[in-house]
């Protein structure tokens, strides 16, 4: 809880905030003393969750202040989001779990310093292992893009290339009323799974800028 003695000035912490990276404007509601809420206009590149981290984490350095996450409200600019060609979300963490013949996969990418999670269920077999690992990569491509694009996961395989592995994954992607097919391809250097995240990411990494467009 906010120590009113030493609180900082209402003007003091917007401007605080207003350095952190995304955040355009910021509002502090203050009543005796105490932080009642933040109000945060962050621009279209940023996740939420990660501006409310970033908002904590910026009054617990500067002020040493705990402020509950719920009193935070992100606003977004409008607008495309830009993806610079060199910029590409890489693969975070993979995460697979199983029970009463029910499997679960969470894929989470990093992008630009943000972290973006995607997941997906069904039955539990080792090849659907494959196919949700796949489809929760793309959920957590769509969440990077805003939800401006659907991504359809139409097929995935593990195929004998020469001496190595290739993992294949084909997308058709739905984004400003145009269908589109793309194709994916990565050796497989240790786990599929891994391996199959990385080709969702492969088949999509050069049109993200197109996707996520309005």
């Amino acid at each position: 809880m906010e120590d009113a003695t030493t609180l900082p000035t209402q003007e003091e912490l917007e401007a605080s905030l207003t350095e952190v990276r995304g955040i355009s404007a910021a509002r502090v509601v203050m009543t005796k003393g105490q932080i009642e809420a933040v109000h945060i206009l962050a621009e279209a590149d940023r996740n939420p969750k990660q501006v409310v981290r970033d908002v904590e984490s910026a009054l617990q350095a500067r002020y040493g202040l705990a402020i509950d996450h719920k009193k935070i409200s992100v606003a977004q600019v409008n607008g495309q989001i830009q993806f610079p060609p060199s910029a590409r979300p890489r693969l975070a963490s993979v995460a697979f779990t199983a029970a009463n013949n029910r499997a679960t996969a969470r894929v989470e990418l990093e992008f630009a310093r943000d972290l973006y999670e995607g997941e997906a269920e069904g039955p539990n077999t080792s090849f659907n292992k494959l196919r949700l690992t796949a489809a929760a990569a793309l959920k957590a491509i769509e969440g990077l893009t805003r939800q401006r694009c659907s991504l359809l996961l139409e097929d995935v395989a593990v195929v004998p290339t020469g001496r190595w592995e290739t993992a294949l994954v084909v997308v058709t992607a739905l984004a400003q009323g145009r269908e589109e097919q793309l194709v994916g391809a990565v050796l497989v250097e240790g786990d599929r799974a891994e391996a199959v995240v990385k080709a969702a990411l492969s088949a999509v990494n050069r049109r993200l800028s197109f996707l996520s467009a309005k």
